[in-house]
């Protein structure tokens, strides 16, 4: 497998990790808010 591969697949699973820690954080993360209460509201209502 080519190197540049493992590292973009090594990329998704930060991304995932990042959002799952704002989702988790009430919509902020690192110290910055990303999502407004209410749309976090949103994504975490079952429709």
């Amino acid at each position: 497998m080519e190197p540049g591969r493992i590292r973009g697949l090594a990329g998704i699973v930060d991304d995932w990790f990042r959002f799952a820690r704002m989702i988790l954080g009430e919509g902020t993360v690192d110290g910055r808010r990303l999502l407004s209460p209410e749309s976090l509201r949103q994504m975490t209502t079952n429709h």
